[in-house]
């Protein structure tokens, strides 16, 4: 019940380990093993390494990040020497990152134009071949090489602006993002115009990601909000935890299947770290006149319905699908009616896309259903490397689904029964699901929904902090996936240790902090505080 508180290594040689880039020699060139790992599979963690937590300390005297940038590429000779230069030209320390470019079958000049940049290039630079068809495929033999801190994904129709790695590190460095990207702005040859049609915002989202106007230089974001694979920056421990990029999903040849980097980012989402938006981080995307045609961008659409079932059976399972299908044919219908009802309108091309896009989820439901009735495997969601099996011998569990079973014994044995509870949920409802106490969302926006996003700082998380307790919430829970709040938020965790008391301290587990004053916690008769239901003194909560 959720209550409104708002209310009421495979490469060869030395690696860095964080302390700068080992260098290798200027262009290394490497063909993928098909038989090889695709690198989605899972990976032993660090025995020591709490892979939750931000990678480094917030500290504005730390070195600059490493990063691995990894380009990959397919017949496009034309355009790949430009997004290499716009690497080359980073205002950034040159011991601090290095460049992989995967070469992805191209059969034009794209071997060439990488032995040329090269040989120029200011920095380790590494040549590498993936044989296997995919971006997927490509992406992952480029995180197999990678030897720094961050790995960072730039396309091959993209340039970097010069202070894009260092916008990045900013996010890093000052907000201990894991996983951060920034603006793809679309730009045209000289010349060019886009159509009317281009500034619809279903239609520009295929080309470009644009947040300045929520006001927020760099922010959390959650889904439906989106990142870019063409300007992204993933922590590189988190692919040894979580595997890499789907080759279910991204571009193969002609087909369109995309969505590769929104599969990991909801499955990272799930699992407690946090997405973040740089909009310093700027690339800017070269929309070729070829692809900026009413039939390219209907593909897209459809494609990315899709796509976008495949996710949803990845993510949520395959009994989530028939639900999102009856939602996306409800909205067909609607926007079916909009098309016939307003044919003039300059939003009859955005509402056709979205038409196609609820017949590509369609369709892509109908495909799983028929895979099952044919005997085939239903898509499973992928598990963090460490998750065990059931001691009954049943199926295997992710790793969170034990952690939410652990912080439910917890509560069992260290908050009352009744008693109302902040969760620090990324909007995670099966956090809120503990048996015998009321439980919301934290921070929670007004309705009892989770608020979409973190604090932006300190003086806000205890702002949230305090009007939860001020309308009735009597514990704050920090599941272990949050742990991490008390060393982003360091005056939070300074003010919950100086006014209230830890109820429960299993950091591997959960942080349960008591926001009960000394009168309204019962003790035992030997003085010790015990479990027991609270009255509720502060105003009434309302459960939603």
């Amino acid at each position: 019940m959720k209550l409104d508180f708002e209310r009421i290594e495979r490469e060869t040689g030395p690696r860095s380990d964080g302390a700068g880039i080992a260098r290798a020699p200027v262009c290394g060139s490497r063909v993928a093993d098909p038989d090889a790992d695709d690198g989605l599979g899972e990976r032993p963690p660090d025995q020591d390494d709490d892979q939750t937590r931000p990678v480094r300390a917030i500290d504005s005297g730390a070195e600059p990040t490493t990063f691995s940038v990894v380009v990959c590429t397919y017949n496009r000779a034309g355009l790949l020497g430009r997004t290499l230069e716009s690497v080359f030209r980073q205002a950034y320390p040159r011991d601090r990152y290095e460049i992989l470019v995967v070469n992805n079958n191209s059969t034009d000049r794209t071997g060439e134009i990488i032995g040329g940049a090269a040989a120029r290039s200011p920095v380790p630079f590494t040549h590498l071949v993936e044989r296997r068809q995919g971006l997927s495929f490509a992406r992952n033999l480029g995180i197999a090489h990678a030897r720094s801190e961050y790995v960072a994904f730039l396309d091959d129709d993209a340039a970097a602006d010069p202070t894009w790695l260092a916008a990045l590190d900013d996010a890093i460095t000052q907000h201990g993002a894991q996983v951060v990207g920034g603006r793809v702005e679309p730009v045209f040859p000289e010349g060019a115009a886009p159509p009317a049609w281009f500034h619809d915002p279903y239609v520009r989202g295929f080309f470009g990601v644009d947040y300045r106007r929520e006001g927020q230089p760099v922010r959390p974001i959650r889904h439906p909000l989106y990142l870019m694979g063409a300007n992204i920056a993933y922590a590189r421990r988190l692919f040894e935890r979580f595997g890499g990029f789907n080759p279910r999903l991204g571009r193969k040849g002609k087909r369109l299947l995309a969505a590769e980097e929104t599969e990991l980012n909801r499955v990272l989402e799930r699992h407690g770290i946090a997405l973040y938006y740089a909009d310093g981080a700027v690339v800017r995307h070269l929309i070729e006149p070829d692809r900026l045609t009413r039939r390219d961008v209907r593909r897209k659409a459809y494609w990315g319905g899709i796509s976008d079932a495949l996710v949803d059976a990845l993510v949520l399972g395959p009994g989530a699908v028939p639900k999102r299908a009856k939602e996306r044919w409800s909205e067909l219908v609607r926007r079916s009616r909009q098309i016939v009802g307003a044919p003039d309108s300059p939003e009859r091309f955005g509402a056709s896309c979205r038409v196609l896009y609820c017949l590509g989820y369609l369709a892509g439901a109908a495909g799983q259903y028929l895979d099952r009735l044919r005997g085939g495997r239903p898509a499973a969601p992928r598990r963090p490397a460490g998750a065990g099996r059931l001691a009954s011998g049943g199926a295997a569990p992710t790793e969170y689904d034990d952690l939410i079973g652990r912080i439910r014994k917890a509560v069992e044995v260290g908050v009352p029964r009744g008693a109302r509870i902040a969760v620090v949920s990324r909007g995670d409802d099966a956090l809120l699901a503990l048996p015998g106490r009321r439980a919301g969302h934290f921070p929670q926006a007004p309705g009892g929904a989770y608020a979409g996003h973190h604090p932006a700082d300190s003086a806000e998380a205890i702002a949230c902090l305090e009007s939860a307790h001020g309308r009735g919430a009597d514990f704050l829970l920090l599941p272990a996936t949050a742990a991490w709040w008390l060393d982003h938020y360091r005056d939070l965790r300074v003010h919950l240790e100086a006014r209230y008391r830890l109820a429960v301290d299993l950091p591997d587990t959960c942080l349960i902090f008591d926001l009960r004053t000394p009168a309204e916690r019962p003790t035992a008769q030997g003085g010790a505080p015990v479990a027991s239901a609270t009255g509720g003194q502060r105003g009434r909560l309302r459960a939603v």
